[in-house]
């Protein structure tokens, strides 16, 4: 588990007929696989919307960490396409910051929140 000890380093050692010696360093470096989920740095998240807010603004930014390294570790944002098709047209989430953004004006999202 390359998150447990990503790397281990010892000596060789070479030998001929003769009895002569070299010796060596050899450093292996444990490649990462895909073993570890994104996990989100809070349970739940909540955004206090005002009335005024208008389209693109801001709400909020979701963000989780993934413990694999390189793309492997890379986490991206999307809504899932199980949520409602009305609160989906609302909000948008960039898909490599988190930042939740509204698609609609604050005032027009009355309607949405008896779905969530």
């Amino acid at each position: 588990d390359r998150e447990k000890k990503a790397e281990f380093v010892f000596t060789i050692m070479a030998i001929d007929i003769g009895g002569r010696s070299g010796f060596t360093r050899l450093h292996v470096v444990i490649g990462d696989m895909n073993d570890s989920q994104p996990k989100f740095l809070q349970s739940v998240y909540k955004a206090v919307i005002k009335d005024d807010v208008t389209t693109g603004t801001i709400v909020a930014k979701i963000l989780a960490e993934d413990n694999d390294i390189g793309d492997a570790g890379k986490v991206t944002y999307e809504v899932h396409s199980s949520t409602n098709l009305e609160t989906r047209t609302a909000f948008a989430i960039h898909n490599k910051t988190g930042e939740l953004s509204l698609l609609k004006d604050a005032h027009n999202l009355g309607s949405i929140f008896s779905y969530l």
